[in-house]
Protein backbone atom coordinates (compact mmCIF):
# COMPACT_ATOMS: atom_id res chain seq x y z
CA UNK A 1 0.00 0.00 0.00
CA UNK A 2 1.45 3.38 -1.14
CA UNK A 3 0.40 6.29 1.32
CA UNK A 4 -0.19 9.74 -0.12
CA UNK A 5 -0.96 13.18 1.85
CA UNK A 6 -2.45 15.85 0.06
CA UNK A 7 -3.27 19.41 1.09
CA UNK A 8 -6.28 19.73 -1.22
CA UNK A 9 -9.70 19.22 0.07
CA UNK A 10 -12.05 17.36 -1.98
CA UNK A 11 -15.29 18.87 -0.84
CA UNK A 12 -17.20 15.56 -1.94
CA UNK A 13 -15.08 13.46 0.41
CA UNK A 14 -15.92 15.81 2.93
CA UNK A 15 -19.83 15.38 2.16
CA UNK A 16 -19.14 11.72 1.58
CA UNK A 17 -17.56 11.76 5.72
CA UNK A 18 -20.35 13.79 6.90
CA UNK A 19 -23.11 11.76 5.76
CA UNK A 20 -21.00 8.44 7.37
CA UNK A 21 -20.64 10.33 10.96
CA UNK A 22 -24.07 10.56 10.48
CA UNK A 23 -25.55 7.76 9.70
CA UNK A 24 -23.47 5.75 11.99
CA UNK A 25 -24.33 8.14 14.74
CA UNK A 26 -20.53 9.39 15.49
CA UNK A 27 -19.93 11.75 18.26
CA UNK A 28 -18.16 13.81 15.92
CA UNK A 29 -18.68 17.70 15.67
CA UNK A 30 -19.17 17.61 11.81
CA UNK A 31 -22.48 15.84 12.02
CA UNK A 32 -23.68 19.12 13.03
CA UNK A 33 -23.88 20.41 9.58
CA UNK A 34 -25.68 20.17 6.42
CA UNK A 35 -22.68 20.18 3.70
CA UNK A 36 -19.06 20.07 3.76
CA UNK A 37 -18.47 24.18 2.53
CA UNK A 38 -20.13 24.66 6.17
CA UNK A 39 -17.72 22.62 7.39
CA UNK A 40 -14.89 24.47 6.35
CA UNK A 41 -16.47 27.59 6.66
CA UNK A 42 -17.08 27.02 10.60
CA UNK A 43 -13.21 25.64 11.51
CA UNK A 44 -12.00 28.66 9.54
CA UNK A 45 -13.69 30.70 11.57
CA UNK A 46 -13.15 29.30 14.80
CA UNK A 47 -9.20 29.55 13.51
CA UNK A 48 -6.52 28.78 11.10
CA UNK A 49 -6.67 25.41 9.96
CA UNK A 50 -4.91 23.17 7.77
CA UNK A 51 -6.71 20.09 5.81
CA UNK A 52 -4.94 16.76 4.94
CA UNK A 53 -6.23 14.07 2.43
CA UNK A 54 -4.59 10.45 3.01
CA UNK A 55 -4.69 8.79 0.40
CA UNK A 56 -3.56 5.09 -0.59
CA UNK A 57 -2.97 3.27 -4.11
CA UNK A 58 -4.35 -0.49 -3.57
CA UNK A 59 -3.66 -2.41 -6.54
CA UNK A 60 -4.41 0.18 -9.58
CA UNK A 61 -7.01 1.94 -7.76
CA UNK A 62 -6.67 5.21 -5.47
CA UNK A 63 -8.66 4.28 -1.71
CA UNK A 64 -9.34 7.47 0.15
CA UNK A 65 -8.69 6.59 3.73
CA UNK A 66 -9.08 9.26 5.54
CA UNK A 67 -9.23 13.28 6.56
CA UNK A 68 -7.14 15.10 9.33
CA UNK A 69 -7.14 18.42 10.05
CA UNK A 70 -4.34 20.82 12.30
CA UNK A 71 -5.18 24.16 13.90
CA UNK A 72 -2.66 27.37 14.29
CA UNK A 73 -4.30 27.68 17.87
CA UNK A 74 -7.63 26.77 19.98
CA UNK A 75 -9.32 29.57 19.54
CA UNK A 76 -8.53 33.07 17.06
CA UNK A 77 -8.62 34.53 20.26
CA UNK A 78 -5.40 32.76 22.00
CA UNK A 79 -2.65 34.77 20.65
CA UNK A 80 0.08 32.40 22.08
CA UNK A 81 1.37 30.83 18.36
CA UNK A 82 3.05 27.99 20.90
CA UNK A 83 0.09 25.59 21.26
CA UNK A 84 -1.27 23.87 17.83
CA UNK A 85 -4.39 21.72 18.15
CA UNK A 86 -4.58 18.45 15.78
CA UNK A 87 -7.89 18.69 15.58
CA UNK A 88 -10.86 16.88 13.55
CA UNK A 89 -9.80 13.67 11.81
CA UNK A 90 -12.37 10.98 9.97
CA UNK A 91 -11.03 7.53 9.32
CA UNK A 92 -13.32 5.66 6.51
CA UNK A 93 -15.08 2.44 8.22
CA UNK A 94 -13.74 0.01 5.98
CA UNK A 95 -9.87 1.15 6.83
CA UNK A 96 -10.20 1.34 10.36
CA UNK A 97 -8.86 -1.30 12.84
CA UNK A 98 -5.37 -1.43 10.20
CA UNK A 99 -3.30 1.63 11.99
CA UNK A 100 -4.54 4.49 9.99
CA UNK A 101 -5.33 6.81 12.46
CA UNK A 102 -1.78 6.17 14.06
CA UNK A 103 -0.34 7.05 10.19
CA UNK A 104 -2.67 10.08 10.58
CA UNK A 105 -1.76 11.36 13.95
CA UNK A 106 1.77 10.61 13.32
CA UNK A 107 1.56 12.38 10.09
CA UNK A 108 0.70 16.24 11.84
CA UNK A 109 2.53 15.66 15.02
CA UNK A 110 5.40 15.63 12.78
CA UNK A 111 4.00 18.68 10.34
CA UNK A 112 3.24 20.57 14.02
CA UNK A 113 6.77 20.39 14.40
CA UNK A 114 8.09 21.09 11.29
CA UNK A 115 5.48 24.46 10.81
CA UNK A 116 5.83 26.15 14.30
CA UNK A 117 9.54 25.13 14.51
CA UNK A 118 11.08 26.73 17.91
CA UNK A 119 7.57 28.71 18.96
CA UNK A 120 6.44 24.88 19.48
CA UNK A 121 5.35 24.45 23.26
CA UNK A 122 2.77 21.66 23.39
CA UNK A 123 0.19 19.88 20.63
CA UNK A 124 -3.34 19.57 21.41
CA UNK A 125 -5.61 16.60 20.95
CA UNK A 126 -9.80 16.26 22.07
CA UNK A 127 -11.20 12.99 21.71
CA UNK A 128 -13.68 10.82 23.83
CA UNK A 129 -12.67 7.83 21.71
CA UNK A 130 -10.98 5.14 23.22
CA UNK A 131 -8.91 3.94 20.23
CA UNK A 132 -7.65 7.56 19.82
CA UNK A 133 -6.87 7.75 23.23
CA UNK A 134 -4.99 4.78 23.23
CA UNK A 135 -3.17 5.87 20.18
CA UNK A 136 -2.03 9.42 21.68
CA UNK A 137 -0.69 8.24 24.68
CA UNK A 138 0.98 5.57 22.88
CA UNK A 139 2.75 9.11 21.04
CA UNK A 140 3.70 10.55 24.49
CA UNK A 141 0.21 13.01 25.08
CA UNK A 142 -0.93 13.33 28.70
CA UNK A 143 -4.46 14.24 29.78
CA UNK A 144 -4.61 17.81 30.57
CA UNK A 145 -8.26 18.06 31.65
CA UNK A 146 -11.98 17.16 30.12
CA UNK A 147 -12.99 19.79 27.87
CA UNK A 148 -17.08 20.20 26.12
CA UNK A 149 -17.74 20.22 22.77
CA UNK A 150 -20.70 22.12 21.05
CA UNK A 151 -22.32 18.58 19.90
CA UNK A 152 -26.03 18.06 21.46
CA UNK A 153 -28.18 20.63 23.27
CA UNK A 154 -25.50 19.85 26.30
CA UNK A 155 -22.14 19.54 24.88
CA UNK A 156 -20.09 16.60 24.52
CA UNK A 157 -17.54 15.96 26.96
CA UNK A 158 -14.29 14.79 25.64
CA UNK A 159 -10.90 14.41 26.99
CA UNK A 160 -8.03 17.41 26.73
CA UNK A 161 -4.58 16.05 26.23
CA UNK A 162 -1.51 17.89 25.19
CA UNK A 163 1.81 16.98 23.53
CA UNK A 164 4.52 19.35 25.40
CA UNK A 165 8.12 19.93 23.76
CA UNK A 166 10.98 18.65 26.49
CA UNK A 167 12.10 22.18 26.57
CA UNK A 168 8.72 23.21 28.15
CA UNK A 169 8.84 20.43 30.45
CA UNK A 170 11.68 21.67 31.56
CA UNK A 171 10.61 25.68 31.69
CA UNK A 172 7.87 24.21 33.78
CA UNK A 173 9.99 21.83 36.18
CA UNK A 174 12.82 24.90 36.93
CA UNK A 175 12.33 27.27 39.47
CA UNK A 176 10.46 29.57 40.40
CA UNK A 177 7.86 27.69 38.46
CA UNK A 178 8.11 24.20 40.01
CA UNK A 179 6.17 25.20 43.07
CA UNK A 180 3.35 26.98 41.06
CA UNK A 181 3.32 23.95 38.96
CA UNK A 182 2.98 22.25 41.57
CA UNK A 183 -0.14 23.99 43.26
CA UNK A 184 -1.49 23.57 39.95
CA UNK A 185 -1.45 20.07 39.19
CA UNK A 186 -2.89 19.33 42.61
CA UNK A 187 -5.94 22.12 42.07
CA UNK A 188 -9.25 21.00 40.77
CA UNK A 189 -9.46 24.62 39.66
CA UNK A 190 -6.49 26.77 38.77
CA UNK A 191 -5.65 29.44 41.47
CA UNK A 192 -6.76 33.36 40.26
CA UNK A 193 -3.32 33.96 41.21
CA UNK A 194 -2.32 32.13 38.06
CA UNK A 195 -4.60 34.40 35.53
CA UNK A 196 -1.82 36.91 36.06
CA UNK A 197 1.14 34.35 35.24
CA UNK A 198 0.47 35.52 31.02
CA UNK A 199 4.53 34.86 30.22
CA UNK A 200 5.60 32.05 32.52
CA UNK A 201 5.19 28.94 31.64
CA UNK A 202 2.66 27.78 33.84
CA UNK A 203 0.59 30.71 32.78
CA UNK A 204 0.69 29.77 28.89
CA UNK A 205 -0.66 26.38 30.33
CA UNK A 206 -3.01 27.46 32.30
CA UNK A 207 -4.51 29.86 29.50
CA UNK A 208 -4.38 27.21 27.35
CA UNK A 209 -6.80 25.24 30.05
CA UNK A 210 -8.99 28.90 29.67
CA UNK A 211 -9.02 29.11 26.19
CA UNK A 212 -9.76 25.52 25.09
CA UNK A 213 -11.97 25.89 27.67
CA UNK A 214 -11.00 23.12 30.52
CA UNK A 215 -14.21 22.03 31.83
CA UNK A 216 -12.32 20.22 35.10
CA UNK A 217 -8.60 19.92 35.53
CA UNK A 218 -6.91 16.35 35.65
CA UNK A 219 -3.31 17.65 35.39
CA UNK A 220 -0.36 15.03 36.41
CA UNK A 221 1.23 15.67 32.52
CA UNK A 222 4.81 16.09 34.42
CA UNK A 223 4.24 14.75 37.94
CA UNK A 224 6.95 11.68 37.20
CA UNK A 225 9.56 13.72 35.75
CA UNK A 226 12.49 14.95 37.72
Amino acid sequence: MQLSIKTELDLSVLDEARNLIRENGDSHLWRNFNDAQSIVEYERSLRETYFFTYTALIGKRVHTLGLGSVARSVHHSFADPGFPVVARAFVFPKFRKLGIHSLMLRHRVHWCNEKFAKNLCGIHLGTDDVSVEGTALKFGFSQIGVQSLPIGISGLPVKAFLLPTDLYKQELLQDPYRLEFENLTKASEPSKELCSLNFSPCGRLYNLGRAIPLQSWSLNIFSGDK
